[in-house]
């Protein structure tokens, strides 16, 4: 499983990149902007904090859920 985080060089941890490979700060940015949108408002750096941690708990489930799934899927005969 991806974590989400990559190693580079003496520097520490960053964020990795997406497939796409944009990096994880316009990731953020662009997540932070459709949450505004959602809730209609600006939010405010703990409101964000929040809101971030919450996203990260839900797409770790998602991806455990999946791995979990592709696991132990059968493979299905194909419709004629």
């Amino acid at each position: 499983m991806l974590s989400g985080m990559e190693t580079t060089g003496g520097s520490g941890i960053e964020p990795a990149a997406d497939l796409t490979g944009r990096p994880a700060s316009e990731k953020e940015k662009a997540a932070r902007v459709a949450v505004q949108a959602c809730v209609g408002r600006p939010l405010g750096d703990r409101e964000w904090d929040r809101a971030r941690s919450n996203l990260l708990e839900y797409v770790s489930i998602l991806r455990s859920w999946q791995e979990r799934n592709s696991a132990h899927v059968p493979d299905l005969p194909k419709a004629a």
